[in-house]
């Protein structure tokens, strides 16, 4: 059942919203793409940084194109930035699961959280989360279409 654990579970470290969440190694290729799914469209992780944690080895690194950030870095910053009711995500494709990685293609629209001005830009790229030998992600690169310089170009004020 997706929200099984998987042979060698681990209590997670650190917390996520208050709870914590066991690993989830061991799960299936298709639990692995429904959770990344349930990720994407019901919790919008690339906006709202709400994402299952249990996935992730506390260790992952999330590469985009401006920065590298560790797992808590990047929860915190997400939320911090995007987090409102403009801001969403979409996938633009199949999740492609194998045993080294997962990836994806997505579409966003993003308000950043900077008083008065809230700039908005639309943003579309790949994502792919690399996997380690238990199966939990070590990797988040995302690499967007465009460069960070049109993207910025593209930003509409309010």
């Amino acid at each position: 059942a997706l929200g099984g654990l998987g042979a060698g579970a681990e209590r997670a470290s650190a917390e996520d919203g208050g709870v914590v969440e066991a690993k989830r190694t061991g799960i299936s290729d298709e639990e692995l793409r429904a959770a990344v799914a349930k990720d994407v469209t019901e919790k919008q992780f690339m906006v709202t940084g709400s994402l299952t944690r249990g996935l992730y080895d506390e260790s992952c690194t999330f590469q985009d194109d401006i920065d590298t950030y560790t797992l808590d870095k990047w929860l915190k910053g997400t939320a911090l930035l995007f987090k409102n009711d403009y801001s969403k995500m979409e996938l633009d494709g199949p999740i492609t699961v194998t045993s080294k990685e997962v990836s994806f293609r997505w579409t966003e629209q993003l308000m950043f959280n900077i008083p008065v001005l809230l700039p908005k830009v639309p943003l579309t790229g790949t994502l792919v989360l690399t996997r380690g030998a238990d199966g939990l992600f070590t990797s988040y690169r995302e690499k967007w279409d465009l460069p960070v310089w049109k993207v910025l170009l593209s930003a509409k004020l309010f």
